[in-house]
């Protein structure tokens, strides 16, 4: 055909062949976010011993457990033990003593997925 332009060393013509290269599908992650907490935000009366899980929709790293942490609303920082489950996807934050009753916290979180994306957030709840 006119100005079909054919490298050299491949037939000339309509009977030339053209190669398919396929290639396996790739599919892109889904945005990062928090599925569910527990508890839930805004939740109240919530029992002083309650172990918090924070489930996100990716698998997160290992080192994502140092960027999650529990608050006073006054400021006060809580000493917690944070761990991820088997699937990387839920996080739980053991408060290393009882919180204090008739409180409000804060759960923040800065975290990064496996494929590099970020979410920062943050759980309320007040205790009983």
């Amino acid at each position: 055909m006119p100005g079909d332009h054919v490298p050299a060393g491949l037939p000339a013509g309509p009977h030339r062949r053209r190669q398919v290269v396929q290639v396996p599908g790739v599919v892109a992650p889904s945005a990062l976010a928090l599925s569910s907490s527990d508890p839930a935000d805004g939740a109240a009366a919530v029992a002083v011993t309650k172990t918090i899980t924070l489930t996100f929709n990716n698998a997160l790293p290992a080192d994502a457990i140092a960027n999650v942490v529990v608050v006073k609303a006054d400021g006060g920082a809580v000493a917690c033990t944070n761990s991820l489950d088997a699937t990387s996807k839920i996080m739980t934050v053991n408060p290393d003593a009882s919180l204090d009753a008739a409180s409000t916290y804060i759960v923040a979180y800065g975290v990064t997925d496996i494929y590099g994306q970020t979410l920062n957030g943050a759980v309320n709840f007040g205790t009983a």
